[in-house]
Formats: C-alpha cells, sequence, structure tokens
C-alpha cells in the first residue's frame, strides 16, 4: 500500500470535514452562534424561610433575527437539591408539533416570563446556597433557516433563613 495515497484519502477527507463544519457554523449569524436568546434568571423571593417557598423566575429575549419555537416545549429543570428541595420543572409552549400546513405558528411573538414555585425543606439549612438548573429549548434563524435546540446550564444564589 502506498503511504502517499492513504496521506491523499485523509487529507481529502479532513478538508470535506472542515467544509461541512465552515458551512454549518455559517449558517447562523455570529452573535446567534454565541447567545440565540438573552436569558434572566433570578430569585423573586429574596431570602426564603425554610418550610417556605423561593420563586425563580426566568426571561428569555431572542437576539434580532431568531425565532424561538413553542414545540418542543422550553424546558426549565432544576434536579434536586438533598436537604433544600426535590427536583421540579416547568414548561412553556405547545406539547404538540403545529399542523404541517401552519407550521408559522410554531414560533413564540412574545415570550411570557417562567415563574418556578420551588418549596423548600422545613429542615433545610440556613446560609448561602448555588441552585442547578438546565434550560433546554429550539430556536430557528430566520435568515438562513438553521434551526437548533439550546441547552444552557444555569445557576444563581439563594439564601435561606
Amino acid at each position: 500500500m502506498n503511504p502517499m495515497r492513504i496521506t491523499l484519502r485523509s487529507g481529502a477527507l479532513l478538508m470535506g470535514l472542515l467544509l461541512v463544519t465552515s458551512v454549518v457554523a455559517l449558517a447562523a449569524p455570529a452573535n446567534v452562534r454565541d447567545e440565540p436568546a438573552k436569558i434572566d434568571f433570578k430569585v423573586l423571593t429574596g431570602t426564603v424561610d425554610a418550610g417556605g417557598q423561593a420563586t425563580l423566575r426566568l426571561q428569555l429575549r431572542p437576539a434580532e433575527g431568531v425565532k424561538i419555537n413553542r414545540y418542543p416545549q422550553i424546558k426549565l429543570s432544576l434536579p434536586g437539591h438533598a436537604g433544600l428541595y426535590d427536583s421540579t420543572s416547568a414548561t412553556l409552549g405547545n406539547p404538540t408539533p403545529p399542523p404541517a400546513d401552519r407550521m408559522d405558528s410554531n414560533y413564540f411573538d412574545k415570550i411570557d416570563a417562567i415563574e418556578l414555585e420551588v418549596p423548600i425543606a422545613v429542615d433545610a439549612h440556613s446560609g448561602h446556597h448555588q441552585i442547578e438548573a438546565q434550560l433546554v429549548y429550539f430556536y430557528c434563524v430566520t435568515d438562513s433557516g438553521y434551526c437548533a435546540p439550546a441547552r444552557i446550564p444555569l445557576s444563581l444564589s439563594l439564601d435561606v433563613r
């Protein structure tokens, strides 16, 4: 076997892979590749008493030229935090896809805030706690038609007394 032939095949394969990667990366504008939406995630209730309830609010604002899909639903998930709260989640959007002849109805005109009530354990330790969450949503770039899921890890602080 000719070693030069293997190198040419490998080079052609590498060039093809680079071309495909470049086309996919360029399908979305630079600002969309970095952040398809601005996310504001906060605790509305301030310091929470053990046994009380924390209210979390997530606001999602799409970047210019981006549409956020109603289906699949936007989902905010909080895995359980031992001794502080149980796992919980909230969704926004449609649980089923739109009819094939009405695909434009699949995009939000305005996205309402997602509020999530989180019951705090009665025996929760007082202090400063870090809450980890996951946001999943689907978006499309209007100019190119490029659509993709976004999976965003989120974090915020919760004070318990």
